[in-house]
């Protein structure tokens, strides 16, 4: 059953297919990315799982805290750490929020973070939506709820670049191997291959200026994404034989 947003594109799209421009402070943004793309504009539902969604928007969460340098990766372990600006004080207060809650103990493994954003990663992100894109009105198109409307849509293919490279930059900052680092991985780019698979049946709604650059901007990822695979699948072996 696919889940529902609560709202839907009302009216006949017209926004420009060009290049959006995102503002400073949108940079770290990458699960907002990832939920504005798994919505179904026309229908105001998601087809994705609710276990993919989640756990692919608190890993969004957690390659935001990486980027914007609010924690470090080295070995497997999460550390905490301060930004040297705060280009955002909104989505840094968030994220300073986010990190406090989720600190267990002395070690923090990516494994136990993920678990914890995905508790609350879609009401967190929806939230944001609102707080982010309301003030923003198109001509026409216009989401009711939430504040959201076409002309913002329209620039969630341009944010899912940001996701490719935040992908690469949580695949570069873990020095050394680490089994939790790369399920952690896996929920990113397993979540990014959904959104992908549902580029044909998006381009049929309103928004489809918008998601037919989508493949494009996969492409260059697909090819990373073999070996990551391979490793889970070694991962989860190892854990079967543990368990037994």
């Amino acid at each position: 059953m696919e889940r529902s947003f609560g709202f839907s594109d009302t009216g006949t799209w017209t926004g420009r297919s060009g290049q959006a421009e995102l503002a400073p402070h949108e940079a770290g943004l990458v699960a907002t990315s990832l939920l504005l793309a798994a919505i179904d504009v026309r229908t105001g539902t998601s087809p994705i799982p609710d276990d993919a969604l989640t756990v692919g928007l608190a890993a969004g969460q957690l390659a935001e805290m990486l980027l914007t340098r609010k924690i470090t990766v080295r070995t497997g372990r999460v550390a905490p750490c301060q930004p040297p600006g705060r280009a955002d004080e909104l989505h840094y207060a968030e994220l300073t929020i986010i990190g406090e809650e989720a600190r267990l103990g002395e070690h923090h493994d990516l494994a136990t973070w993920v678990d914890y954003l995905a508790q609350t990663a879609l009401g967190r992100v929806l939230t944001r939506v609102s707080r982010h894109i309301v003030g923003h009105r198109a001509d026409a198109g216009f989401w009711p709820v939430h504040g959201l409307d076409s002309q913002a849509v329209m620039w969630a293919g341009d944010r899912l670049l940001i996701l490719t490279g935040a992908s690469r930059t949580l695949h570069h900052a873990i020095s050394t191997p680490h089994d939790a680092a790369v399920v952690m991985l896996a929920d990113v780019t397993g979540l990014l291959g959904q959104l992908s698979a549902l580029s044909d049946r998006a381009a049929k709604t309103t928004m489809a200026a918008t998601v037919a650059g989508i493949p494009d901007q996969f492409a260059s990822v697909l090819p990373w994404l073999a070996p990551l695979t391979d490793a889970v699948a070694q991962h989860r072996a190892r854990r079967a034989v543990r368990l037994r």
